[in-house]
C-alpha cells in the first residue's frame, strides 16, 4: 500500500451515522489514506474511554478526530443549578483530557471537533431545553484543552450555525444534523485536511459502489456495537456486574419495543447476530482496506 496513513473518527452518533466519514474517505483515499468510523450512538466522552483501545486505537491511526459533547449535556425541562452545570463541565473536561492523553501516548495526532449546537425553539420536537449553555461549557473545555495540548480544532459548530441562514441543516429531533447538515460537516472536515471537492449536494449522498458497500457493513457493525456498549455495557457498568449470553439476550429483549427505532433495531440486530460482533468488525476493516487498495492503485 502506498502511504498507509490512517485517520480514525472517534465520536458519538454524529460520527456513527457515517455520512461525513464516508464522504471524507471518498475524497481522501486517493492520497493513500484510510479512514475508520469509530463512533457509537449515545456516547459521552466518559463512556467512550472504555472502548478507545478496542474500537479506535486498534486501527493504529496516525490522526484521530474527536467529537463529543452533545450527550455529555443532560437535557432537562428545568434549568439546572450551578452545581449541576459545573459537574457536567468538569465530567466532560476530565474525560476529554484522558482521551487526548491516551491518543497522544499512542503516537497519533489529536484533532478536536467543536460539535453542532442543539436546536431550541419553535419548529423542533423538543422546545427550549436550555442545553446550549451547558454545551457551551463543554465547548469551552475543547478550546482550553486544545491550547493546553497544542491540538487543532475543527469548528463544526460555527459551520452549522452559518449554514442555518440558508439551509435546513438540522433535523426535527433538535440534536442530529439533516443529510444536508452532515454534508456541511463533511465539507468542514475536508477543508481542514486541505481536500478539494465539488459541493453538488442535492439531498442525498452519492458514494462509489465500493464505498457504499463499506458503509453498509459499517452500519450493521454500529448497530451491534450500540447494543454491546450502550445497552449491555452501560447496564454492566451501572450495576457492576457481568452478564452471561443468556442474560444479555434477556436484557436486549426488553429493548426491542423501545420508543426509539434505532434502539429497538439495534437490540433486534444484536439478538439475531450475537456472535457476529467480531466478524462484523473484521468485515468493516476488510472493506476499508479493499477500498484503499482499489482507489489507490487505480490512480498509480
Amino acid at each position: 500500500m502506498k502511504n498507509k496513513e490512517v485517520i480514525c473518527c472517534f465520536g458519538d452518533s454524529m460520527t456513527a451515522s457515517g455520512f461525513w466519514v464516508a464522504k471524507l474517505y471518498e475524497n481522501i483515499v486517493k492520497k493513500g489514506v484510510m479512514v475508520y468510523n469509530c463512533g457509537v450512538s449515545g456516547d459521552t466522552a466518559h463512556d467512550a474511554i472504555r472502548r478507545i483501545y478496542s474500537d479506535c486505537l486498534c486501527h493504529n491511526p496516525s490522526i484521530v478526530t474527536v467529537m463529543f459533547g452533545i450527550n455529555d449535556v443532560e437535557p432537562s425541562k428545568e434549568e439546572k443549578s450551578k452545581e449541576q452545570q459545573l459537574f457536567i463541565k468538569n465530567r466532560h473536561k476530565d474525560a476529554l483530557e484522558k482521551i487526548i492523553n491516551i491518543i497522544r501516548e499512542s503516537g497519533a495526532k489529536v484533532v478536536l471537533c467543536d460539535p453542532p449546537p442543539y436546536m431550541e425553539g419553535d419548529g423542533y420536537d423538543a422546545v427550549d431545553y436550555k442545553c446550549n449553555y451547558e454545551l457551551d461549557l463543554c465547548r469551552g473545555n475543547i478550546y482550553e484543552l486544545a491550547e493546553k495540548y497544542g491540538c487543532d480544532v475543527i469548528d463544526i459548530h460555527t459551520a452549522i450555525i452559518s449554514a442555518l441562514k440558508t439551509k435546513k441543516v438540522m433535523s426535527s429531533d433538535r440534536v442530529h444534523p439533516s443529510l444536508e447538515g452532515y454534508n456541511v460537516i463533511a465539507n468542514t472536515v475536508m477543508d481542514y485536511f486541505g481536500l478539494s471537492y465539488t459541493d453538488d449536494f442535492d439531498g442525498e449522498f452519492k458514494f462509489s459502489p465500493i464505498n457504499d458497500e463499506r458503509r453498509r457493513a459499517d452500519i450493521f457493525y454500529k448497530k451491534l456495537m450500540y447494543a454491546e456498549h450502550r445497552i449491555i455495557g452501560q447496564y454492566c457498568s451501572e450495576n457492576n456486574v457481568s452478564l452471561s449470553e443468556e442474560e444479555k439476550k434477556e436484557l436486549c429483549l426488553k429493548y426491542i419495543c423501545d420508543d426509539s427505532d434505532y434502539i429497538a433495531n439495534a437490540a433486534k440486530a444484536y439478538l439475531d447476530n450475537m456472535n457476529m460482533l467480531i466478524p462484523a468488525k473484521n468485515r468493516v476493516k476488510e472493506k476499508t482496506v479493499e477500498m484503499f487498495k482499489k482507489e489507490t492503485y487505480d490512480t498509480v
